[in-house]
């Protein structure tokens, strides 16, 4: 009678099992979150640059530093300008809604697992559009997310608006909605009230602090950005003023409702929040290096 084969592999098994432990101890990344740390880091580099580049304007930094602000800020404007035409002086705010995108996606890398990934690019794109139209109508939660990208985007767009047309033009009365009916903007103004309170009943309290926070975000953004070329055309005159303001200011104004929705359909609220620290730390890093080497860092009127 032919005795049992012992089973030679058993001990080798347990030695690749090993292995691959140590190999991901050692390795804690994989590849597709290399990807997306470099993605990440790249869109809060850009955006912080973009920012620093308006900031500048402000404040007196280093030579290294209003070198690379001054330079970047004509990289960009050649580029957006020259290549995709785009009008003069929107290139600041295009590239930082690129940069923000760059963000959302690598959050949405970190966040999202490669078996799933895999699953859902195996299916043909307009059976995932359609799951994108269908979904809000069938799933509650879905919806509420769409409240709540509705109630930021909106809120972001108006305050955005009222800032720099109340502390820099002096017109406070522009909150209201240009060449529409007053009817039409109180019915706007109650739609909003309405969602940031189904938003704060539905999704939570702690959601409705997270939509606030990413809220002040992007406005405290656009209007760093916006800032320089605004008291430019108010030194400028009030020919300059109303270019910008049916040309620049508008064109702001119209990309933060795409820009939101873009980064809120690819990430949710939570998690652009606890991204959105990358920003301010390279940015707060380019502002240290430059007042440690210049020993000392001021502020200055805004000048053209």
């Amino acid at each position: 009678m032919k005795k049992p084969r012992p089973k030679k592999f058993s001990r080798r098994r347990k030695q690749v099992g090993r292995g691959a432990l140590q190999s991901a101890a050692t390795n804690p990344f994989s590849a597709s979150e290399l990807k997306a740390a470099l993605i990440l880091w790249l869109g809060a580099i850009t955006a912080s640059l973009t920012l620093f580049g308006s900031l500048q304007t402000f404040l007196d930094v280093a030579d290294w530093a209003r070198y690379l602000a001054t330079h970047w800020n004509t990289f960009m404007e050649y580029f957006w300008v020259n290549i995709f035409g785009f009008p003069k002086g929107a290139s600041a705010p295009i590239t930082f809604t690129f940069s923000l995108m760059m963000i959302a996606y690598g959050t949405a890398l970190f966040a999202k697992p490669e078996k799933a990934h895999e699953k859902v690019y195996k299916k043909s794109r307009i059976s995932l559009i359609w799951e994108e139209i269908r979904l809000p109508f069938t799933d509650e939660k879905k919806m509420l997310m769409y409240v709540q990208g509705f109630c930021i985007i909106t809120t972001a767009m108006v305050l955005f608006r009222f800032l720099i047309e109340a502390f820099i033009f002096n017109v406070p009365h522009q909150i209201e909605l240009e060449l529409a009916p007053k009817w039409l903007s109180y019915l706007m103004f109650f739609t909003v009230v309405i969602a940031w309170l189904l938003v704060s009943f539905r999704l939570g309290w702690a959601e409705l602090l997270h939509s606030v926070i990413l809220t002040i975000f992007m406005v405290l953004f656009y209007v760093i950005i916006a800032s320089p070329g605004a008291y430019a055309a108010k030194a400028a005159g009030d020919e300059q003023v109303s270019t910008y303001r049916h040309i620049i200011l508008d064109f702001s104004v119209a990309l933060m409702p795409g820009n939101l929705l873009g980064l809120l359909v690819i990430a949710n609220v939570r998690q652009l929040n606890a991204r959105f620290k990358y920003i301010l730390l390279a940015l707060l890093t380019i502002l240290v290096l430059s007042a440690l080497s210049s020993r000392g860092m001021s502020l200055k009127p805004p000048t053209n």
